[in-house]
């Protein structure tokens, strides 16, 4: 089976809520992980993860879906805290042996949970929080949960595998291609005889034996990265922060630009003195669908 097929499997798994096991990088964690939409979690899931995976159950958020909810990384907890105690900065996860930071948030609980570690709290606490993610019910993040609890946040970086590598990344990246809500579960499948990560031919083994996709985060990676920074002609800008703006701009016409990038989700406009961000929403790839300058122009005077 080819890479391309391999990878269509597995996005068709993650639509029909299924498990894929993704192995990261040897010069990164050398793990497998288990990974599945959080949307469709169930107790049973749950019990699968902690049979036959062993690692830590956590709950990966879109870098968007955070913002919404205003969820830090841990790391900003903490730095936030030391004042009041200093000893926290002693903690600083700055010596992590396989990567520059951690996407670990806070660990919640849902309200209606009870201890919230069984198997049936825990698929509450990650089903409910992604479909109030799908639906952007970013109010009632505080009011549906609670904090401490059994289930880790982990945040996404922005951009996802452009700017971080991870699992959580990887498993946001493959949400994001099947067209499922980009909130997702990953687990590290552990050898409970070594003592160590399960081993690439293992999980390969437990793959076959369980009818599951196995595959290199590499090739996820690649194929985001391909689609996400196809290197286009323009941008069309349709959502925003600080403006109501509709309107096609050339990617080139970079006078009209400062710290342009061709594959950021977030473009900087100058305009009469302000800088203002504004989230890209589409490539255009067609020269002829792209503005006239005096329609540039027309949309500018509308800020």
């Amino acid at each position: 089976m080819n890479q391309e097929t391999n990878l269509d499997n597995a996005l068709e798994a993650i639509k029909n809520g299924e498990f894929v096991l993704v192995f990261d990088d040897d010069d990164r964690e050398g793990e497998v992980d288990m990974i599945i939409a959080s949307e469709f979690v169930t107790p049973k899931s749950i019990a699968t993860m902690r049979n036959d995976a062993g690692g830590l159950i956590c709950n990966c958020l879109h870098s968007d879906y955070c913002d919404a909810i205003h969820l830090p990384f841990m790391v900003d907890i903490m730095k936030a805290a030391t004042e009041k105690y200093p000893e926290l900065a002693e903690l600083a996860p700055n010596d992590i042996p396989y990567d520059e930071r951690s996407s670990f948030s806070v660990w919640a609980n849902h309200r209606k949970s009870f201890t919230g570690v069984t198997d049936h709290d825990r698929a509450m606490t990650i089903s409910e929080m992604a479909i109030m993610m799908k639906e952007e019910r970013f109010d009632e993040f505080g009011a549906t949960f609670r904090s401490p609890g059994h289930v880790c946040l982990l945040r996404g970086a922005q951009g996802l595998v452009k700017n971080r590598q991870g699992h959580t990344e990887i498993g946001l990246a493959l949400c994001e291609m099947a067209g499922v809500t980009p909130v997702c579960v990953v687990c590290e499948m552990m050898d409970g005889e070594t003592g160590q990560a399960t081993s690439v031919a293992d999980a390969r083994k437990y793959a076959e034996e369980n009818g599951l996709v196995l595959l290199k985060g590499e090739d996820i990676i690649n194929k985001y990265l391909e689609e996400y920074h196809a290197i286009a002609l323009g941008l069309k800008l349709v959502k925003h922060t600080n403006m109501t703006l509709d309107g096609f701009y050339k990617i080139w016409d970079t006078h009209s630009f400062q710290n342009l990038s061709l594959d950021a989700e977030v473009l900087v406009n100058y305009h009469d003195g302000k800088y203002n961000d504004i989230n890209v929403y589409e490539f255009i790839t067609d020269p002829e669908e792209m503005p006239t300058q005096q329609e540039i122009n027309e949309a500018y005077n509308k800020l």
